[in-house]
């Protein structure tokens, strides 16, 4: 659906990792400081999703995070992302990809009574080639938006090139199917050096800010608070980030000030659909 302007949605991926990073998205939900999250079902616990539930009953703001490369606790090791996306440019996924939505859609079900507000992939896996049309079909069935990761900004570094690429693809596959997606994405952060992730983050929402009136549809922001102190912890990012990104949540809140906007940016010239 075209908007007359762009609404900023917030939205932490990974709920359900863990306690102690679920209340701290509940309470960011509370407060306005986050607009969504996103679940990772296999690890999501009846407790969280019930307190969720209670909370998200009015609104909108429950997606399915399907996972594809994080082993939870006790379960069989899994392909790291790198070799996930090489597997899947060479088209040899597709034996487990529709078992694994099925699955992880199922047990939302079961944690949710409903199905999600949107689908969007851990790592961005539904969006590698091989992926993305089982979970372009699994969207189409039940009417959902899903997730694409056409940045704001021209991108950086080639992790960020790639996620790019992929996110172009998907939004371009997305319009064939039918399937709604955001106009544009932010929260690629440089994971390694947490202080100027946050730096970036809050570059990113004023870019976004500034963008917001004059573009035609949604842009989407991920986001990653959590609880240092929690056991449980993604490998590769780091537990400090996720009580930074929090922090920094909370400050941005009302209004959703960021830093200063790039001098180079132009609102009437964001990250080409070619990049």
């Amino acid at each position: 659906m075209t908007r007359p302007f762009a609404d900023i949605r917030v939205i932490a991926d990974d709920y359900g990792l863990g306690a102690g990073h679920d209340a701290v998205m509940r309470r960011l939900l509370g407060t306005g400081a986050i607009d969504a999250v996103s679940v990772l079902v296999e690890t999501c616990t009846e407790v969280s999703a019930a307190a969720l539930r209670a909370i998200a009953a009015s609104r909108p703001c429950i997606g399915l995070h399907l996972n594809f490369t994080y082993a939870p606790p006790g379960r069989a090791r899994r392909p790291d992302r790198t070799l996930l996306l090489a597997r899947s440019l060479l088209g040899l996924n597709s034996d487990l990809v529709e078992a694994r939505i099925a699955t992880q859609k199922a047990r939302f079900l079961e944690l949710f009574g409903r199905p999600p507000d949107f689908i969007d992939g851990h790592e961005h896996c539904h969006a590698f080639p091989s992926i993305r049309p089982a979970v372009l079909r699994a969207a189409a069935a039940d009417g959902l938006p899903v997730r694409s990761m056409v940045p704001l900004l021209p991108p950086a570094d080639i992790k960020a090139r790639v996620i790019a690429r992929l996110g172009h693809d998907m939004q371009r596959a997305a319009e064939r199917h039918g399937v709604r997606t955001n106009w544009r994405f932010g929260g690629v952060l440089p994971l390694p050096t947490p202080e100027t992730a946050i730096a970036a983050l809050e570059i990113d929402l004023a870019v976004a800010r500034q963008a917001a009136p004059a573009a035609p549809g949604e842009i989407w922001f991920m986001v990653h608070p959590g609880d240092a102190e929690d056991p449980l912890q993604i490998p590769g990012h780091p537990p400090v980030l996720r009580t930074l990104e929090t922090k920094a949540l909370e400050r941005l809140r009302s209004g959703r000030r960021g830093g200063p906007v790039p001098p180079y940016f132009d609102p009437l010239r964001l990250a080409s659909p070619g990049a």
